[in-house]
């Protein structure tokens, strides 16, 4: 093929490299905007873990150091609640660390 007979093929090549080059960049710029979204929404998710995590674990009315408390006034659960979870707000109120909950940022 001599660059003459090839002429058409090339100027169809031309055109269609743009217009291939802005769906391609459109896209780019849609999975960018959906990707922010994804960030966005795994940012609150935390906020709100720590938020429910600070509620069971922190502060002198947290969930854990209310439920050890009444098992040792006697409650006698048919479950157990997970020992390092335990352990780590008995070793907390021990060194008399007791922590507010945490906030969610801004």
């Amino acid at each position: 093929m001599t660059f003459w007979s090839a002429q058409p093929e090339l100027f169809f090549l031309a055109r269609l490299s743009p217009m291939r080059g802005a769906e391609l960049y459109d896209k780019l710029s849609g999975f960018v905007g959906d990707l922010q979204n994804v960030g966005l929404r795994l940012k609150q998710a935390r906020d709100a873990y720590d938020l429910a995590q600070g509620k069971l674990v922190s502060g002198r009315g947290n969930v854990i150091r209310q439920a050890e408390t009444l098992r040792a006034l006697g409650v006698k659960p048919t479950k157990k609640l997970p020992a390092p979870l335990v352990s780590s707000v008995v070793e907390t109120e021990l060194h008399g660390d007791v922590a507010p909950a945490p906030q969610p940022s801004a």
